[in-house]
């Protein structure tokens, strides 16, 4: 059908953005469809964006060492990152998504 309003976009049901049957479109606004590759494991965060320098496993080993009492500077070191780095993603600016 025509589009509901000017802020709706073709979404796809699956996560095939060149599967364009009917049934597997429909209108959704800009944050529906973000929340879809979001669900369907294709938003570009984490170790999917092209310049993330850290892993999960590696967020998640930085978390449990600075739980322990090491510097941010030396977990940083040693991933071979500036601190900064290492500092947003415990504090969740980046990697906000990711479990404690």
């Amino acid at each position: 059908g025509p589009r509901p309003t000017p802020r709706h976009e073709v979404a796809h049901y699956d996560r095939n953005g060149n599967n364009n049957l009917v049934s597997n479109l429909r209108w959704a606004t800009r944050s529906e469809n973000l929340a879809d590759r979001i669900r369907h494991g294709t938003a570009n965060r984490g170790e999917r964006h092209g310049l993330s320098r850290l892993t999960v496993k590696k967020v998640l080993e930085a978390d449990a060492r600075h739980k322990a009492g090491e510097t941010i500077v030396s977990i940083a070191r040693s991933f071979g990152v500036c601190a900064a780095t290492v500092g947003y993603a415990l504090q969740r600016k980046s990697w906000y998504w990711l479990p404690r």
